[in-house]
């Protein structure tokens, strides 16, 4: 067999280069943009831990809005949180519910990408009934 040398080949020479040279950085993007996605899905998730546990402080019979701050702002503070820009709004209205808000960003990877998270909970504070059911927190509706 002898060796082709035409040219074609010639032609040919250095096209792997270009081709690596085009090709890597465009699985480094895609690589990059699923460690986005992962670190927005865990700061989603922090953020509903967050709010759960500010409405669990807030609705417990005599609960504050400022025990609910506290707990959200214990959890987006604590190891593990990335969240960035947290914002924590708890509401006790007159009606015996409480509405807890918590925003913020997930951290950024890719360049000049904020990707906003957040969660709200709605639930009732318990009160203490006397009454023919027994004594004891109850929500407000129960």
């Amino acid at each position: 067999m002898t060796a082709r040398t035409g040219t074609n080949d010639i032609l040919d020479l250095g096209s792997t280069v270009v081709e690596v040279v085009v090709l890597v950085p465009l699985l480094m993007l895609l690589v990059l943009a699923a460690v986005q996605f992962v670190l927005w899905g865990h700061a989603e998730q922090v953020v509903q831990l967050a709010a759960a546990e500010a409405n669990g402080a807030a609705t417990v019979y005599g609960g504050t809005s400022g025990a609910g701050t506290r707990a959200a702002e214990s959890v987006l503070s604590g190891a593990g949180s990335s969240v960035g820009g947290a914002r924590v709004v708890v509401r006790q209205d007159t009606t015996g519910t409480t509405s807890v808000r918590v925003t913020g960003t997930a951290p950024a990877v890719l360049p000049g990408l904020d990707l906003a998270v957040s969660a709200s909970v709605v639930g009732p504070r318990q009160r203490f009934i006397v009454g023919a059911g027994g004594v004891g927190p109850r929500p407000v509706g129960g």
